[in-house]
């Protein structure tokens, strides 16, 4: 049980009807919460029951909310979890494109949706789900480049698409994720920008202003296209397939995302120094820097043991050396976590951001494609986990490269070299091979609730402040979480 300083025993009271949405539909009730065994005063949670957005600019025109359906706005999920969103933004039909004249119907219209999923940022997108049938990024889902959306038919660059004429939906359904990263100020979705084009034509949304960023939540853009297609048609659904859109014989289908869910510490990756410790060529700490930021110093000898007293890790800037007993510190800047980092692109056309079993999830972590990267640079990926660059003579790959999980080890990855730096602050995300469990726990129930009772009020959580106990608590739950548990069939 964690012993905490914040307890979600008063919650539960005043609100009998939460729950906490964990993994594979697992849901923390206020039954459940009343049993963690912890304290707290009343008005801890007085903020929780009126949450405000963390910036309201970026929900919506004008920083208005969708009255209709906010839940997503306040949605949290752990773990893996399959739902539709709610819909927040949607345009169209469009009648005039191609030229058509004002008003008249076309065989190629399209209407543009964005599904918001979670009140966060996520670990990534696992699957598409049309119709009730699971469709896998890689196979089913392509990224589309110029180079293989046969001369601008299948759809626009940038977005994700069938690019198969034996499937139903190609030509039909396009999509854009993105993961909620509020490190990303930039457009998440290029093709619904007004600017957007698609075979010299105009295909985007004057109503998607500067404003509709919806910084911080995760959410995907689907863009519906209507085509009447035949059995002689170039692409399009072949002899009378569904036409996704409610002209006709049409209909809008009904469009499900199968993802990771949020982000969590794991409090169980000691990276502080430590003295008269064994340090591994490749290990590292976290220290802050002359810089003032906190760094990450990465051990260079073959093996070392650490002094009695701390370096002074405070004087040493990016990209030189501190001595420490018979270790040798070299500071490599301040990693490129996944979280917040606003590196998470995943509809980059000079980066496919696929990894995982089998290489179809979409990981939303802070590799990049087709970039130029700093030599030692340090980045998550996967989630979890960091890598750096140990030698770098040109840019990085199209194809994100298959990282290592040991330290020492890891892949070449076009023109740079990545060296595997051991666990991350971050629970791990990815899927066991056999799709069935999680590595590292990032929907360990102990570490969920570690989360939700840190993450500030203004967003969705308590914001309390766990003292060193209540982390031990945590990390000793945490591992009881972890441990297998034989399940015998009779």
């Amino acid at each position: 049980m964690i012993a905490g300083s914040v307890a979600l025993i008063a919650l539960s009271i005043i609100n009998p009807g939460m729950s906490i949405a964990v993994y594979q539909n697992i849901v923390i009730t206020s039954q459940m919460l009343q049993g963690i065994g912890v304290t707290v005063a009343l008005s801890a949670t007085a903020g929780l029951l009126n949450p405000t957005p963390l910036d309201p600019s970026n929900i919506g025109p004008q920083g208005q909310l969708p009255v209709q359906s906010p839940n997503p706005l306040w949605r949290i999920c752990y773990g893996i979890f399959q739902f539709a969103g709610a819909i927040t933004f949607v345009d169209g039909p469009i009648l005039n494109w191609a030229g058509t004249g004002s008003g008249l119907v076309c065989n190629n219209q399209y209407v543009h949706r964005v599904h918001t999923l979670t009140a966060h940022q996520i670990a990534g997108f696992l699957a598409v789900v049309i119709d009730g049938q699971t469709y896998n990024f890689g196979t089913d889902l392509v990224l589309l480049t110029n180079a293989n959306n046969s001369n601008g038919q299948a759809g626009p660059p940038g977005m994700w698409a069938f690019i198969s004429n034996s499937n139903p939906w190609s030509g039909q359904i396009f999509f854009e994720f993105d993961c909620g990263d509020p490190g990303n100020a930039n457009q998440p979705f290029p093709g619904l920008q007004s600017n957007a084009t698609w075979l010299g034509i105009p295909f985007g949304s004057t109503r998607w202003t500067a404003k509709c960023l919806q910084r911080g939540r995760s959410k995907v853009h689907v863009f519906l296209h209507y085509v009447a297609g035949n059995n002689s048609a170039p692409w399009g659904p072949l002899g009378g397939a569904p036409q996704p859109y409610v002209l006709t014989n049409g209909r809008v289908p009904i469009v499900e995302f199968k993802i990771a869910g949020r982000i969590i510490r794991d409090y169980r990756v000691v990276t502080a120094w430590q003295p008269g410790a064994t340090y591994s060529q490749f290990n590292y700490v976290l220290a802050t820097g002359a810089d003032f930021l906190l760094d990450i110093f990465v051990q260079q000898n073959a093996s070392g043991v650490s002094a009695g007293n701390a370096p002074n890790f405070a004087g040493i800037g990016p990209g030189a050396l501190v001595s420490d007993g018979t270790c040798l510190w070299q500071n490599c800047g301040t990693p490129f976590y996944a979280a917040g980092s606003g590196f998470t692109a995943l509809n980059d056309p000079r980066g496919t951001k696929l990894g995982g079993p089998g290489g179809t999830i979409l990981i939303a972590d802070a590799w990049q494609g087709s970039a130029i990267v700093p030599l030692n640079l340090v980045i998550e990926a996967p989630i979890g986990w960091l890598q750096q660059a140990t030698a770098v003579s040109g840019p990085t790959g199209l194809l994100r490269p298959n990282f290592s999980t040991v330290a020492g080890s890891g892949p070449t990855d076009g023109g740079v070299t990545w060296t595997c730096l051991g666990r991350s602050q971050y629970a791990t995300c990815l899927p066991d091979n056999d799709g069935t469990q999680n590595q590292g726990g990032f929907s360990n129930p102990a570490l969920v609730i570690a989360d939700y009772l840190q993450t500030p009020k203004n967003q969705f959580g308590l914001g309390a402040t766990l003292t060193a106990d209540s982390i031990d608590s945590v990390i000793a739950a945490a591992n009881i979480c972890d441990e297998p548990v034989v399940i015998e069939v009779f």
